[in-house]
This record gives C-alpha cells, sequence and structure tokens, in this order.
C-alpha cells in the first residue's frame, strides 16, 4: 500500500507543479486552500489534531 500512496503523493504533486506554471493558481492561493481544506474537510478532528496538520503543512510548505 506504501507504493500506492506514493504514487498517488507524485500525481499530486505533479499537479500542483503543472498548476504553478500555468499560473492557474499561485502560491498564496494553494496556501490559503490548503488551509481551507484542513479546516473543512477535517472539521470531524479535535482542534488539536487540526493544528497538528496546519503545522505541518506550513513547515512542508514553508509559510
Amino acid at each position: 500500500m506504501t507504493d500506492y500512496n506514493q504514487f498517488i503523493d507524485l500525481r499530486l504533486d505533479a499537479l500542483l507543479l503543472s498548476m504553478l506554471k500555468k499560473g492557474i493558481v499561485n502560491e498564496e492561493e494553494f496556501k490559503s486552500y490548503l488551509d481551507e481544506c484542513i479546516e473543512k474537510q477535517y472539521s470531524f478532528l479535535s482542534e488539536e489534531k487540526k493544528e497538528q496538520l496546519l503545522k505541518k503543512s506550513k513547515e512542508f510548505h514553508n509559510y
């Protein structure tokens, strides 16, 4: 299953990169959308867990 998850991650990274290069979305928009998705799609998590996701996201994307 790990290989499959890595393949999905690679596909998502390629999609994001192509969107950034074509100007479909800029980095600031992407970061904002990412934060919004964490808040909305993971609303079932505790605030502590959501904060951990937000922190990991910010560390990974350097913002």
